[in-house]
């Protein structure tokens, strides 16, 4: 009735009907179309835990490491072992990613320029991490051993990770806060010196020889090349020249009964923990002394002529000359 109220033109109906047909396609089409389609929201609580062991052997601060060095004579003492995990993704029994949401927390930092976690498993309170050590360990109080956040499908298969703060997120840190105190939690810590970019990965220990002689060693793996002379780090670029950021890939792994090792004896393997004259660690790898002040070091901060970082940079599946990294080579990294 409504209708026939209205002028029989042809020209109306031709309108009217095209208008019906746009509508029906418009609506098929919609639910047709897969990337309108929602991906499914986080719903479970995830945690991935990290332990650091010797081979078989748990570590800790208060025990030590034997039968390292070519010659199977010099022990270890771990005093702070602290670094940066990013980039983490869990996938299915199909190798498809599974929707992941970081918690945030004084170890989880989220935001626009990217996200990260500070894994710290080492304290500063007592054995190597404290009065046992050779030297100043750097470490913290506060520890940390997991990632937790929110998943949307529980039945993981696999997980991978980058270890190392992300280049993005490094440059905005850097260039948005004149001190790293003003910085958020977790990257008030672990740089090389204040605005000159961060170490991914450190490890700071004790060394005894057969004589019970202490040195120092000192692995901090950071990226390279990441500004011109007088510039804060990234200032002009946006990625550093040797990322050095290794990486990590874990098949058949269940968070909820695996465990992240970090296994130190790998770390280590191939170091010959020569003999140094005293300071700081052997940082400058030209140093001599007296032959009574002569003692055990490990020196690697990502120098491309370190020698120590030649044997340290492979382990981690790195490659010291590029900076790139292989998953597939990381021999430290490891379930359990």
């Amino acid at each position: 009735m409504f209708l026939s109220s209205w002028p029989k033109s042809d020209h109306f109906v031709k309108i009217l009907s095209f208008g019906l047909f746009a509508a029906l396609a418009g609506c098929g089409s919609s639910s047709s179309n897969p990337t309108t389609e929602k991906q499914t929201p986080p719903i479970d609580s995830i945690a991935l835990s990290f332990k650091p062991m010797a081979g078989e052997m748990d570590v800790d601060c208060n025990n030590t490491i034997d039968g390292l060095g070519m010659e199977n004579n010099y022990s270890v003492g771990v005093g702070d072992l602290r670094f940066y995990v990013s980039n983490l993704k869990f996938y299915d029994s199909s190798n498809q990613e599974i929707t992941f949401e970081l918690d945030q927390n004084d170890f989880q930092y989220v935001s626009d320029a990217g996200e990260v976690t500070l894994v710290d498993l080492t304290s500063n309170a007592e054995g190597y991490c404290g009065d046992l050590a050779a030297d100043n360990t750097e470490g913290t109080a506060r520890t940390n051993s997991r990632i937790s956040g929110k998943i949307s499908d529980s039945a993981v298969q696999s997980v991978s990770f980058d270890v190392g703060i992300p280049q993005a997120l490094m440059k905005n840190i850097i260039e948005t806060n004149t001190t790293p105190e003003g910085s958020p939690s977790p990257m008030a810590e672990m740089y090389w010196s204040w605005q000159s970019g961060y170490r991914h990965f450190v490890m700071n220990f004790t060394i005894m020889d057969m004589h019970n002689t202490k040195g120092e060693g000192f692995i901090h793996v950071g990226s390279r090349g990441c500004s011109a002379e007088s510039e804060k780090a990234l200032e002009s670029k946006s990625s550093c020249d040797l990322l050095n950021t290794a990486k990590v890939m874990l098949s058949d792994f269940d968070p909820s009964s695996d465990t992240v090792v970090v296994d130190i004896n790998e770390l280590l393997s191939g170091l010959h923990f020569k003999m140094m004259g005293d300071g700081h660690g052997s940082h400058n790898q030209g140093s001599h002394g007296q032959q009574d002040d002569m003692k055990p070091s490990v020196s690697c901060h990502s120098g491309a002529t370190q020698m120590d970082c030649t044997q340290v940079f492979p382990n981690l599946g790195l490659t010291l000359e590029t900076g790139a990294a292989d998953a597939n080579e990381n021999k430290v990294f490891k379930k359990l």
